[in-house]
């Protein structure tokens, strides 16, 4: 078992821990030998690809993360005080104030040491949510179930409207939100990871 980071919106954190997302697509990258000709799902190994070398054979490429292995998420976070460095907090509500670590995704109105800091920054010892991962597949963005898009925790009810349907879309609208308008056309490989909350920590 190993662990891996993974870097989740606010809003993608609160699925998450309101238990309505298990699964995340993230975009596969092919070696610089990948001819970009075919590529083949060869699952639960990965997938095959036509390669310049020897020749132009099939290699394989293994995902990097295995059914088992742990993500700790990264997520966006910031200092909050400590009433003994602020006596002043002493007269606020407690709720409004905490020792370490808070994090966006609560929406709680804490008085912070500095501003929100994106998930890349967040470093270990301040992670608090930790992921099992239960399956691992590849496919073409384009392929998504309606199923999939209820557990990437996409919302159908805020779909943009697309002729190959609501699930469809609201899941193309929450990619190209990340990835730049109509990115979803590139349609490329992707690795679709489905995983389970192993662990939501009290970090302090």
């Amino acid at each position: 078992m190993k662990e891996h980071p993974i870097l989740f919106s606010t809003k993608m954190v609160q699925a998450i821990l309101a238990r309505k997302k298990s699964m995340t697509r993230r975009i596969i990258k092919f070696p610089k030998d990948f001819t970009g000709e075919k590529v083949y799902d060869n699952y639960p190994f990965g997938l095959k690809y036509t390669s310049s070398l020897g020749g132009g054979t099939i290699q394989r490429l293994f995902p990097k993360w295995e059914v088992g292995d742990v993500l700790w998420v990264r997520e966006t976070f910031a200092m909050s005080y400590d009433t003994e460095d602020h006596p002043e907090l002493k007269d606020c509500p407690q709720e409004k104030w905490d020792t370490g670590y808070v994090y966006k995704a609560d929406g709680k109105p804490f008085y912070m040491i500095d501003k929100w800091k994106p998930s890349i920054f967040m470093p270990r010892s301040a992670c608090r949510i930790l992921l099992e991962i239960t399956d691992i597949k590849a496919e073409l963005l384009k392929s998504i179930s309606d199923e999939d898009v209820i557990k990437e925790g996409v919302r159908p009810d805020l779909a943009t409207g697309h002729p190959e349907g609501v699930f469809y879309s609201a899941f193309m609208s929450l990619w190209d939100s990340i990835h730049g308008k109509g990115a979803h056309e590139l349609n490329p490989w992707v690795r679709c990871t489905t995983f389970k909350i192993n662990e939501v920590k009290n970090v302090s």
